[in-house]
């Protein structure tokens, strides 16, 4: 089944945080790759850019259910479209990623996003993002 394998390339293309600062995040998200999530595809010419993160909160509330924030910056000089990937697992696990689309970030403009509850399955971390530039469709 291709969902499985798509997962594990995915699970090793995102870099492990767990709660912790987006500059370790972005240090640990320098792969870029083509992705597929959701039957979305990402084109061979989508840039990692995790300098691009510059906030990153992951972590799993009382209840164990796991959530994350953050802030994406486009520092370039044009408007530009971002995917964030997030994974909740150790690096191998079959878990699900969640992902959203931050379209049209304007030029020196920050967008936030939200996952208000990640797949996460029982799992005790730890958490995984990835910031993709995409090019125009």
């Amino acid at each position: 089944m291709r969902v499985p394998a798509l997962l594990l390339a995915l699970g090793l293309l995102l870099a492990g945080c767990g709660g912790s600062d987006a500059g370790d995040a972005a240090v640990q998200a320098r792969e870029s790759a083509a992705a597929e999530q959701d039957g979305k595809s990402v084109s061979d010419e989508a840039v990692a850019v995790p300098e691009a993160l510059k906030r990153f909160r992951c972590e799993a509330d009382p209840d164990g259910a796991w959530f994350a924030v953050g802030d994406v910056a486009n520092a370039s000089e044009q408007v530009t479209s971002y995917r964030v990937t997030v994974q909740v697992g150790q690096s191998g696990e079959d878990v699900a990623a969640a992902v959203v689309e931050l379209d049209d970030v304007a030029a020196g403009k920050e967008a936030t996003f939200t996952f208000d509850e990640l797949p996460a399955a029982g799992s005790e971390g730890p958490c995984r993002v990835q910031v993709l530039a995409v090019p125009p469709a």
